[in-house]
């Protein structure tokens, strides 16, 4: 792999090779961390790491900067990790598997953990240079961004005197984030009883999908597999067919759209023609209704033998089918500020069953407080139709917008003089950490945040843009070393 030796990037792609081949998925961040602790203490920087697993690293200024103000570097360690159907590997263990594609750095068949470790390697290459004049650095890298933000919640920001914050998470080259949404996780358990039924065991799948960021890609309206699993099957009840579901197992990460489910249901072999009737008419409408955004979307079935097994109770798969067909997905309003920007929105990204219950967990997003609650209370209300117990927790708050923001002045300032281009300065409809970091530092601290071309986060198909990677790096490092027009 020596595709980027040229590039003034070398060093990204150095440290980002380093960090791919560490195991670093969400909640199992101890070897990353272990591993940024080390290679700072190697560099004679000066290095914390906290309970939560934290890093945060300084570093002095170099040459007519040492005297600048110290500027806060942020991203996080760690992955989503989602892999295609057939391939074998152990996220826990096996390190990420680069596949370049002309400007493309893939992985091999999962996701690529660009998102977010390309931009803390953009960090760690400034970390590591010691040739240029830069200012003072601050580098905090948080664990457990994708399923929380667990090291951003706990974190202790005392140590940190900067007043300019530069987060590295943004996805999309050219365009300056002032602003993020807020979030929760919601989940909604459906007690169920087992009990020995008898028939023909059907295997319904949903699958074909192509998922995406629950918060990037939610503008898209492409199909979600939970929702589309729950309307077959409610479909099967329209059509009086009587099923039991054995179980129902959909998606692993809520802030995903789910690309893929299955449902395991006991029929009698007489109503089999029925599933076939519902198959093709919602097969019919995926086509209609998901062309282009997500035109292989389908469902299949697959009949097993007659047999006897322990399945849901009759009762108790009605609720369970109510409870997938009920909970929103999707857009929910948009902003009549921010041209194209959603407001608020609703992802079931897990289905999933367990020995006495099934569980459909959530993703709720807005930038705004009060339709975030009432996405809550929904979920409550819904909980008390189908008498399911619904939790939410895992809240980050929004980052509100600063039109006098200094930082974005020098980044559109440096990116016009680069590139000849005009930037874009946007909300996003995602969870940043700056809104976390924003509560906890002075109300003067400036906030922006930025990325190269990443595509398809969260997703085996992610990607990001080699040139892109190059420019964003030559970027930053002329806003550091133009600091002082701050």
């Amino acid at each position: 792999m020596d595709f980027y030796k040229n590039l003034e990037s070398a060093k990204v792609f150095e440290c980002f090779k380093l960090l791919c081949d560490i195991p670093h998925e969400s909640k199992k961040e101890q070897k990353i961390s272990n591993f940024l602790k080390n290679w700072a203490e190697e560099r004679n920087l000066w290095v914390k790491q906290d309970e939560t697993l934290n890093i945060i690293i300084k570093k002095d200024g170099i040459g007519s900067l040492s005297d600048a103000q110290p500027v806060i570097l942020q991203g996080h360690m760690d992955m989503v990790c989602e892999k295609g159907k057939d391939s074998t590997v152990n996220f826990d263990t096996d390190p990420i598997e680069w596949v370049v594609k002309g400007d493309l750095l893939f992985a091999n068949n999962t996701t690529l953990g660009s998102d977010n470790c390309i931009g803390v390697a953009m960090v760690m290459a400034l970390l590591d240079t010691n040739d240029k004049d830069l200012p003072p650095l601050e580098v905090v890298f948080t664990t457990d961004e994708e399923t929380g933000m667990t090291g951003a919640h706990n974190i202790d920001c005392s140590v940190l005197t900067g007043k300019i914050f530069i987060n590295s998470d943004s996805e999309e080259e050219g365009l300056f984030y002032l602003s993020c949404s807020g979030g929760n996780d919601t989940k909604i358990e459906i007690p169920v009883n087992f009990e020995e039924v008898s028939g023909m065991v059907v295997n319904v799948d949903v699958t074909g999908l192509l998922g995406g960021h629950s918060g990037l890609e939610i503008f898209k309206e492409r199909a979600n597999a939970n929702k589309v699993m729950g309307r077959y099957l409610n479909m099967l009840l329209e059509k009086e067919v009587s099923f039991n579901i054995v179980e129902v197992n959909g998606g692993s990460k809520i802030n995903a759209i789910t690309r893929d489910t299955n449902a395991k249901i006991v029929i009698d072999n007489k109503d089999y023609p029925v599933l076939e009737e519902c198959l093709n008419t919602i097969n019919t409408a995926l086509k209609d209704e998901y062309n282009p955004q997500d035109p292989d979307a389908y469902v299949e079935i697959v009949k097993e033998n007659e047999m006897s097994l322990k399945a849901i109770s009759l009762a108790d798969t009605l609720r369970v089918v109510y409870g997938m067909v009920l909970v929103p997905y999707g857009p929910t309003h948009r902003s009549q500020f921010l041209k194209d920007l959603i407001q608020t929105s609703s992802n079931p990204g897990v289905v999933q069953t367990n020995e006495s219950s099934v569980v459909i967990r959530s993703s709720l997003r807005s930038s705004i407080i009060s339709q975030k609650q009432a996405l809550v209370e929904q979920h409550n209300v819904i909980g008390k139709v189908i008498g399911a117990k619904v939790e939410s927790g895992s809240f980050y708050p929004a980052w509100p917008y600063n039109e006098n923001s200094r930082i974005k002045e020098l980044f559109v300032k440096e990116y016009q003089s680069l590139f000849n281009k005009e930037p874009e300065i946007v909300a996003i409809h995602a969870g940043l950490e700056c809104g976390l970091f924003k509560e906890k530092m002075p109300a003067d601290t400036d906030f922006i945040s930025f990325g190269p071309n990443i595509n398809g986060a969260h997703t085996a198909e992610e990607n990001v843009s080699i040139s892109s990677v190059d420019r964003n790096y030559k970027l930053l490092l002329n806003v550091l070393q133009n600091i002082k027009e701050y």
